[in-house]
């Protein structure tokens, strides 16, 4: 039977304390790859986050920005009802002023009556053809 020396003690403390050293630095190289491995997952979860509230807010704006739209064409169909609406007040108004002119020069004014006849009938032939 062998017997076991000292060196063979210091051989196996050896042993024992490089698997020791081994495994403490392959448990901080797995402490390290999962830190950096959580960090970049951080930074895929914030830059999905930040993805996610910049198309909520596209959404949000393109929602406000229809509605805008809407509010123009409301306002722009109201206006244009009102131009119409002027437009028509005008004709009927040159209308008269034109049968009125028209009656006092039957009635022998002339004058003034006449030159605002034909500076009327002017323009009305003149915005007709535009």
């Amino acid at each position: 039977m062998e017997s076991i020396t000292f060196d063979d003690l210091v051989r196996i403390a050896v042993v024992i304390m490089a698997m020791w050293a081994f495994y403490k630095v392959v448990t901080e190289i797995i402490k390290a790859i999962t830190a950096r491995h959580d960090r970049e997952q951080k930074w895929d979860d914030t830059a999905n986050n930040l993805r996610k509230e910049r198309q909520e807010d596209m959404c949000h704006y393109n929602e406000q920005l229809a509605d805008i739209r809407n509010q123009q064409d409301e306002i722009r169909t109201d206006f244009e009802a009102k131009v119409q609406e002027v437009k028509a007040e005008q004709y009927i108004i040159v209308e008269c002023l034109r049968a009125v002119l028209d009656g006092l020069h039957q009635q022998g004014c002339n004058g003034k009556v006449s030159e605002a006849i034909t500076t009327l009938d002017d323009y009305l032939l003149e915005r007709a053809h535009r």
